[in-house]
């Protein structure tokens, strides 16, 4: 593994709890649209998983200087845990699915960098082929294919005895070939992983699909599959022991000569937040070390300004942090 040379340019409290606000800030996601324009999706909570939760948005249209007030565009109205909020950059369309008590799953998107957003429309029936009780996308953010198809990762989890558990998990993707009107549920797959769950996509230099999978082997590493159509035909995931995982969500994106992948680099506990590169399709990586601390975290690559973004959670869940490197 070698280090990545570059440079992080800034490192800051993102959004900062008060006693009139939100308990816990969690599950960032981040991306930069067309224009330049950043925008960033996380859980505004109450306390877990399962209590009061809010989703909050935020763009800036200056490289990160200066961002937006919280909006939320969806509320969990005093009694609903709203999940995994997960954005799509369509050129300067901003799409945002989510969970709902992870066992709903709808579909919003903003035409003005996220000032306004419209009705929900619910796309859980695509799931009707799966055994299931709970589901869930993402989190962080999906991807745009240079053929204009919009995917997005999903997990869900089959526990008759325990219907609120996350285990067993398995995952696969999500698809739309019409901006987003209509959705569609590729290859569902656990081969050879345990309760493999949140993913991270890129897509290669052939055109082909990386999945990055957050998993619970004994060995903790992240595993990948890939995939020539994004949807079927998914190779045996394999265990990529350049990237150690402590059990945790990790983003990954494409950026102007490679891909960029960030998660806790530790086989322990969630720390030691790590941004990597790859320039061959994700064989090898240079690595940056960016906090001590960690915890789930997303990137994005800024066209506009040449550097990386990461989004990430603080060890307490206190406030979430903003990290931009020049790569």
């Amino acid at each position: 593994m070698h280090i990545l040379n570059c440079n992080i340019l800034e490192t800051s409290s993102f959004d900062v709890c008060t006693q009139q606000e939100y308990p816990v800030y969690r599950i960032p996601g981040i991306v930069a649209l067309q224009n330049g324009t950043l925008a960033v999706c996380y859980e505004c909570r109450q306390n877990s998983d399962w209590s009061v939760i809010d989703v909050g948005v935020r763009t800036s249209s200056d490289g990160g200087k200066t961002w937006t007030p919280r909006k939320i565009p969806v509320s969990g109205k005093g009694r609903n845990a709203v999940n995994n909020p997960t954005l799509i950059v369509e050129e300067n369309i901003l799409h945002l699915l989510y969970c709902e008590n992870y066992k709903r799953m709808f579909h919003i998107q903003s035409k003005d960098n996220g000032i306004t957003w419209s009705a929900p429309i619910e796309m859980t029936d695509i799931f009707d082929s799966q055994y299931w009780s709970c589901v869930a996308v993402g989190p962080g953010h999906g991807l745009v294919h240079s053929t204009g198809t919009l995917f997005a990762s999903v997990w869900m989890a089959f526990n008759q005895q325990d219907m609120f558990s996350h285990h067993p998990s398995k995952c696969g993707i999500i698809c739309s070939k019409d901006h987003g009107n209509t959705w569609s549920l590729g290859n569902v797959f656990n081969d050879n992983l345990k309760d493999a769950s949140e993913a991270a996509l890129a897509e290669l230099s052939d055109g082909s699909i990386m999945m990055n999978i957050r998993n619970e082997n004994t060995e903790h590493f992240r595993a990948v599959a890939k995939s020539e159509d994004g949807c079927t035909e998914w190779t045996v995931p394999e265990i990529d022991r350049n990237l150690p995982d402590p059990i945790c969500f990790g983003g990954m994106c494409n950026c102007a000569d490679g891909i960029l992948f960030v998660n806790c680099n530790s086989q322990q506990s969630r720390e030691n937040l790590t941004l990597y590169k790859s320039t061959d399709d994700g064989k090898t990586w240079e690595s940056l070390l960016l906090d001590r601390s960690g915890g789930y975290a997303d990137v994005c690559y800024n066209k506009t300004t040449d550097s990386a973004f990461v989004l990430y959670e603080t060890m307490d869940c206190r406030y979430i942090k903003i990290a931009e490197i020049k790569i």
